[in-house]
């Protein structure tokens, strides 16, 4: 880029103008919070999983009929797969071969076999289950897919070995009214199910496939997800506003978060710090801390996120929305002590000792209070025949209190 018709060289970088002011500056690392890629999938992206080794991630188009293939590397659509009639749920087994697909108008389930990235086929396939299949969670040992059926009011229970809903006096487990979220716990031994229709969570033990317990959360809950430990279930209230916190030891609600306007689904960080929770009216991701049950941030994302997975490392959450046919990739990490951010650098005004005037160019925790510290001068030969000037330099670097600093 060029400042008044010359080129400034720092370090080997170039500056870039700010309008109107004689101020340059270098690219930013990556600040947590920031939507660092919008991936064009296919018309209305509903549900969405990620492969266990972080690879890939799946998501349901529900008018294109199809399921997107996204390298998580890439952030490119490798395949298109056909599937049922407006896929919702998705899930994917534990050993990664495998994703389950809720196709809401068939009343089906799909299977895709991930290496391949074909719909698997054969007799009794695709599966199928109750009326308006909406919500996927497979056990931790793989061997079980449970699937809410919304307009049936019940949950089908798959067998993966042979692809078979269980049958016989109790199947499929009738639940709340228009149950769309399901969640298992990390031990397998309870699902918890969010009924849209009946303000509840229905708590069903696995062993016996029977509902143990019910418990009352705000209005329309539609997604849930649990905490890595176990402790706790987050509900998303999709026309309160709120997430309802559940203590999985006695099912009773703890805590209640105000967070936008129509929440929609849960998604849980790897290390069990952070709940994302997309809210489809307002277009934004609001953060809650579980360790204080308090919002941190809203993240604004598009024109109708809907649903979340973040990548097995911790460092990126996938959200699908809805109506604009993408999925936003949020990184959501935080570097390791130490790193350090590419150097920044500007042009002082006449008369401007380094800092006195320096621009707050990010908003990571740390430098936005220490706009004027951590500056240098550095003495810059102009190209072309230039007699040279003042440059204004510093590096930023990620402390171990977990904020940026320049100071």
């Amino acid at each position: 880029m060029r400042i008044r018709g010359r080129v400034i060289a720092v370090a080997g970088a170039t500056l870039v103008a700010v309008a109107g002011l004689s101020i340059g500056q270098f690219v930013n690392a990556t600040a947590t919070g920031t939507v660092v890629a919008r991936v064009t999938v296919g018309t209305q992206p509903d549900g969405i999983a990620i492969t266990p080794n972080g690879n890939y991630a799946y998501v349901t188009n529900a008018s294109s009929g199809t399921v997107s293939v996204v390298s998580t590397s890439t952030n490119a659509v490798v395949a298109t797969i056909t599937v049922g009639n407006r896929p919702a749920g998705i899930a994917i087994t534990p050993n990664g071969l495998y994703a389950y697909v809720a196709n809401y108008n068939d009343d089906t389930v799909s299977v895709i076999s991930t290496a391949t990235n074909t719909v698997v086929t054969g007799a009794g396939l695709p599966i199928t289950v109750g009326d308006g299949p909406q919500g996927v969670s497979v056990t931790p040992s793989g061997s079980f897919v449970y699937v809410t059926n919304q307009l049936a009011g019940t949950v089908s229970v798959i067998q993966t070995s042979n692809n078979t809903v269980v049958s016989g006096a109790g199947y499929p487990i009738t639940v709340g009214t228009t149950p769309q979220g399901v969640a298992i716990t990390p031990s397998g031994s309870f699902a918890y199910v969010a009924n849209h229709g009946s303000n509840n969570v229905s708590v069903i033990n696995t062993s016996t496939n029977t509902v143990t317990a019910t418990v009352s959360v705000g209005a329309v809950p539609q997604g849930l997800a649990i905490t890595p430990n176990g402790s706790f279930v987050y509900v998303a209230n999709n026309t309160a506003g709120t997430v309802s916190v559940i203590q999985t030891s006695n099912n009773a609600v703890i805590a209640t978060v105000t967070v936008g306007t129509n929440p929609s689904f849960v998604a849980i960080t790897p290390d069990g710090g952070s709940a994302f929770v997309t809210d489809y009216t307002s277009g934004t991701v609001s953060v809650i801390s579980i360790a204080t049950n308090t919002v941190t941030a809203t993240i604004p994302v598009g024109s109708g996120p809907e649903r979340g997975a973040i990548t097995p490392n911790g460092l990126y959450a996938y959200v699908t929305d809805y109506n604009s046919g993408i999925v936003a990739v949020i990184y959501i990490g935080a570097p390791d002590p130490g790193v350090t951010a590419p150097m920044q650098a500007y042009v002082p005004g006449a008369g401007e000792t380094c800092g006195q005037n320096a621009p707050a160019w990010v908003n990571w925790p740390g430098i936005a209070t220490q706009q004027n510290q951590g500056w240098s001068s550095s003495w810059q030969q102009w190209p072309n025949g230039g007699t040279g000037g003042m440059v204004c330099v510093r590096q930023p670097y990620y402390t171990t209190s977990g904020t940026w600093s320049a100071g």
